[in-house]
């Protein structure tokens, strides 16, 4: 059976994997993603996949998912909001150092792609997956097919504005999605209101330590019933609400799937932002879409750049 490499480049973590055409990841390793210099970034990536035991495996290619603009049809990634990494030729690089075939996409395209071959979008032409991990990235699946737009920057849905002068993003918009309803949005509105807040479940779960607090320890208060905790998630799950409308006025997609980091909150996030959708969107609420969490959870982008590979080499 085939094998291949496969990479998932995202704001916080750098995974590598190498995974079989069924869907089997044999191997995996994780990295924290290097912030400040594109070159460890690089030197990471490459140091890891050297590291993959290969001997006797018919590899066929490596895909590689980074959290950015990505040109696909040159393989280049042209810029990052989330950390520093643009203006690279990565699957030349990769093409280079292994000699065997590279493909380079936007990591939530292939989070999209991930779900639809192996997971919780088996057998569904018309989807929209949602990646909420530091950022917020799309991927968007249209009669069976990756949609990627004129110039592969579709589906950067954290990237719509949905609040007009609001807080700023990475990507130097304003409102956006992203800013809004991201999890560094969650990390940060945590940490300003426990801040105010000490006699919070949050605060004392963080030993008064504010730069502890994540969304991961937000959700833990929030299950315990703090309320400043269910506050900060509701409020999360109104914004996330505004997007999910916006998906589903334009696309009338069958399913859009939750994936990353915030997808952990789990029915704290989603109840409350389905109840907020079924006022917003445009279609009988008795045919709109389902909303559901991914079956292929962390590892749906690395599993989708190997299914890239298996793809593009048919």
């Amino acid at each position: 059976m085939d094998y291949a490499i496969a990479s998932d480049i995202g704001g916080t973590n750098l995974r590598v994997g190498l995974v079989r055409e069924d869907g089997a990841l044999e191997q995996k390793q994780e990295y924290k993603t290097p912030q400040n210099n594109p070159d460890e970034v690089v030197a990471l990536l490459l140091n890891a996949i050297g590291k993959l035991q290969t001997k006797g495996k018919a590899v066929a290619g490596i895909g590689a998912g980074v959290g950015g603009f990505v040109d696909f049809e040159q393989g280049q990634v042209v810029y990052t909001p989330n950390f520093s990494f643009s203006n690279i030729h990565l699957k030349d690089i990769l093409a280079k150092r292994f000699k065997l075939p590279a493909f380079v996409d936007n990591d939530a395209n292939l989070a999209a792609l991930g779900e639809k071959t192996y997971g919780a979008g088996k057998n569904i032409d018309n989807l929209v997956g949602l990646t909420l991990g530091t950022g917020i990235g799309g991927g968007i699946i249209i009669n069976g097919q990756l949609y990627r737009g004129n110039r592969s920057a579709a589906a950067e849905i954290g990237h719509m504005t949905i609040q007009m002068g609001g807080p700023s993003c990475g990507c130097n918009n304003d409102g956006d999605l992203e800013a809004l309803a991201g999890g560094r949005a969650l990390d940060l509105e945590a940490r300003k209101q426990a801040k105010e807040h000490k006699d919070s479940l949050i605060y004392k779960l963080a030993e008064g330590q504010i730069e502890k607090i994540t969304g991961v320890l937000v959700t833990k208060a929030a299950v315990q019933g703090d309320e400043l905790a269910q506050k900060l998630l509701q409020q999360h799950a109104e914004r996330l609400a505004v997007g999910l409308a916006n998906i589903v006025n334009i696309l009338d997609p069958e399913i859009i799937i939750l994936n990353g980091g915030l997808a952990e909150a789990g029915n704290l996030l989603l109840q409350p932002a389905k109840e907020i959708l079924k006022k917003r969107i445009f279609a009988d609420t008795k045919n709109s879409p389902k909303i559901v969490f991914g079956a292929l959870g962390p590892d749906a982008g690395i599993l989708g750049a190997a299914a890239l590979v298996f793809e593009q080499l048919k």
